[in-house]
């Protein structure tokens, strides 16, 4: 279908995507293009999963109740 087509990116634009997720928030446009996205490719969902442990595994460190892994 030439709309799915259109909305469709790359994962370097997903990967992108995640990242600045976390920093501002997405257009409508680039969150429904990201959860298109996601919905088929293992590899940028299991990105998504090791940016969202890092992230926690970095504030745990900063609450202090977790010291880093050496």
């Amino acid at each position: 279908d030439f709309g799915v087509y259109m909305i469709r990116i790359h994962c370097k634009k997903a990967s992108h995507l995640i990242v600045q997720s976390r920093y501002q928030a997405l257009t409508v446009k680039e969150r429904a293009r990201l959860r298109l996205h996601l919905g088929f490719c293992h590899y940028c969902r299991a990105f998504k999963r090791q940016m969202n442990a890092i992230e926690q595994s970095v504030e745990q460190w900063k609450d202090g109740s977790e010291s880093p892994k050496k």
